[in-house]
């Protein structure tokens, strides 16, 4: 029942009322944007499970390559890493050590780094260039309900900034993908 709360304040300064899409945590990061080759999500659990949709935005409205790794995999086979892969680590927490230590180890080869988390001064932001947070407020159910959704919209929004770095999402698409996101707080209030 606290979803529609988190949905709108997980969107609050990201989506204007006309639509408009800015996710100002990543400003500063659209030259990386533009230079990268490919993306890396890294999570684990509910949290991968919204890395999915993220991946299938970015590539979708960039062309991108973007790709999913459940944190505890990821060094059993790990994708080649460098300056021009993008790597956003989503952990609700940003303690969950199965994505910190994957996290670390693309930093230390020179990928840039987005964390997607809901913890102010957690260990995950201190790895990261950048840092969106998820702005859901605590999460006391075991099941990850009002982060999950959070997470997908904040992922979603990073998206589009991303896709609006590299010239790839068409203004008229940007506005119709806000006001979706605009529009579900109120979808999730009343199918509550």
């Amino acid at each position: 029942h606290e979803q529609p709360v988190a949905l709108r304040q997980s969107l609050a300064g990201r989506v204007t009322p006309a639509g408009n899409i800015h996710a100002p945590e990543v400003d500063g990061l659209e030259d990386v944007f533009r230079r990268v080759t490919r993306v890396e999500l890294v999570a684990c659990g509910t949290a991968s499970y919204a890395a999915l949709v993220g991946a299938a935005a970015i590539q979708e409205w960039t062309g991108l390559p973007a790709r999913v790794t459940v944190g505890s995999e990821f060094r059993y086979s790990p994708p080649p890493l460098d300056g021009d892969t993008l790597v956003i680590a989503v952990t609700q927490s940003g303690e969950t050590a199965d994505t910190i230590v994957p996290t670390r180890w693309a930093r230390g080869r020179g990928c840039p780094i987005v964390a997607v988390t809901n913890t102010v001064g957690s260990a995950i932001t201190r790895e990261a260039d950048a840092v969106m947070f998820l702005q859901a407020g605590p999460e006391i159910a075991v099941a990850a309900s009002k982060t999950f959704v959070t997470q997908v919209t904040t992922l979603i929004v990073l998206a589009a900034a991303i896709a609006k770095a590299r010239d790839a999402l068409d203004p008229a698409r940007e506005t119709e993908i806000g006001l979706a996101l605009r529009a579900l707080p109120e979808a999730a209030a009343r199918t509550l």
